[in-house]
């Protein structure tokens, strides 16, 4: 079932948070660290009604903040169709423990489905260049790479999808 988040599930957010940027490191990606994603970002996304959980009979097994929360940066991409309302989402992460059950997919989808149904028509995301496993993620669920942009501290750059939910 997939639900909004409550500040019960936060413990669970925090402990599958840290074995997934474990994991990121040893497949060789810094996107996140000890200072990002911190267990305010998904304080203040229960605040904002915004962080969704997907909960299995093993408990809260991976999140999603899903809303309209663009970085500055993405002003520099050449989106379809810039001026048009878009949503995003950010911080997903699935328990490794519950990895290769599709958990990821079905967040992306409830994500899409939320903007879908209140008549938005584009999702855009960025990711990590080196997150070689969101981009395959992304490009499977019909996402296009539209740029690239760096944040400030990061080695490498971030790629940019679109998707058009009305394709």
């Amino acid at each position: 079932m997939i639900r909004e988040a409550y500040t019960e599930d936060l413990a669970s957010i925090q402990e599958f948070i840290h074995k997934t940027v474990d994991v990121m490191h040893e497949e060789g990606s810094d996107q996140w660290d000890s200072s990002y994603p911190q267990i305010r970002h998904f304080k203040e996304d229960i605040e904002h009604h915004s962080l969704y959980v997907k909960e299995t009979d093993e408990g809260v097994q991976a999140c999603i903040t899903v809303d309209q929360k663009m970085a500055s940066l993405y002003k520099d991409i050449a989106w379809t169709h810039p001026e048009d309302p878009a949503m995003t989402f950010h911080r997903l992460a699935v328990n490794p423990h519950a990895r290769k059950g599709g958990l990821a997919k079905e967040l992306i989808q409830f994500a899409e489905n939320l903007a879908a149904a209140q008549g938005i028509r584009w999702i855009r995301i960025d990711t990590y260049s080196l997150n070689y496993k969101a981009q395959t993620l992304f490009t499977r669920l019909g996402y296009t790479k539209k740029g690239e942009i760096v944040y400030p501290g990061k080695s490498h750059p971030f790629y940019c999808y679109e998707k058009d939910l009305q394709e």
